[in-house]
């Protein structure tokens, strides 16, 4: 592919550049596939400095976290290139790195789970697991807002009214106005949505306190904002976001900049890619994984 072609030249200049190895990590989908077969091309494999160049729209949880504790097995030190996206758990990947390199175009993005289920014609479609608890509070605000202004316009209109008899009837309102809003949600999807949540939270809340040593208050404080801080699961966290991580964010690096731009221009095919450049003093070898 000449195309694929033009990114391996790039990287294999910054390997011999940097005199380091570097793994191209552009993967449509993780899952235990993916696990695998990193695995295989990193059999028998460690390195003093290993570099990722990774781009990923979004990954399995339990893939993810294999994925990265392998990585972090075979190199001293993990440093991360992102030419264009790294979303979801491709964020999380960025959370166990000691430095990540972003291009002037890159953005990571929230870890809230995306589930794929089936909508009213039965035809599947991805949806953020946060969907139903934002709905949730939504309806609770709007519950509240309305409360406040039924008692507060009967309150001016019903002079001398029985305080007890005021919030019945609010409450009789809200009731009726918006009662039927709760019986939209699913109480079992709310559960299955809310599992896979505690399951991403869980998983990254143990990265931040095993390999940064984070105290445990803090790890949740940063992973709450992560999971549940941001409005939408397109929503860009860029090298300008403080996220508190004692990660190093660089940007403006021509060689990463080259990357980018060959990505905007889909100069890599839709296709899984797991391609080891590996540099040592006397060759320069390549190993790749394919999935078409």
């Amino acid at each position: 592919m000449n195309e694929l072609r033009e990114i391996e030249k790039v990287i294999e200049w910054m390997s011999n550049k940097t005199k380091s190895s570097f793994l191209l990590l552009s993967l449509c989908e993780v899952n235990d596939l993916s696990y695998i077969n990193l695995q295989n091309v990193l059999k028998d494999k460690t390195f003093q400095n290993l570099n990722i160049i990774l781009q990923t729209p979004w990954w399995d949880a339990s893939s993810a976290y294999k994925i990265i504790r392998l990585l972090r097995t075979k190199c001293q030190t993990l440093n991360i290139y992102v030419p264009f996206f790294a979303k979801s758990a491709g964020t999380l990947i960025c959370l166990w790195a000691d430095n990540v390199f972003l291009s002037s175009i890159a953005d990571l993005g929230p870890l809230d789970v995306q589930l794929t289920t089936l909508n009213k014609e039965w035809q599947p479609e991805t949806k953020s697991a946060l969907e139903e608890f934002k709905a949730l509070e939504q309806i609770k605000e709007a519950n509240i807002k309305a409360f406040d202004s039924f008692v507060g316009l009967l309150s001016q209109r019903l002079n001398g009214v029985n305080l007890k008899d005021l919030l019945s009837t609010a409450n009789e309102y809200v009731a009726i106005t918006s009662g039927k809003l709760y019986t939209e949600i699913d109480p079992r999807k709310l559960w299955e949505y809310s599992r896979a949540l505690e399951i991403w939270f869980q998983y990254w809340v143990k990265i931040l306190t095993t390999w940064w040593k984070q105290h445990p208050s803090q790890a949740e404080e940063i992973m709450h904002k992560l999971v549940y801080g941001y409005p939408t699961h397109s929503f860009v966290i860029d090298w300008e976001d403080d996220l508190n991580l004692p990660i190093q964010y660089v940007s403006n690096l021509d060689d990463l900049e080259a990357l980018a731009q060959m990505f905007i221009q889909k100069k890599i095919p839709k296709l899984d890619i797991i391609q080891l450049f590996e540099y040592n003093q006397s060759k320069f070898t390549s190993n790749t994984w394919q999935n078409e």
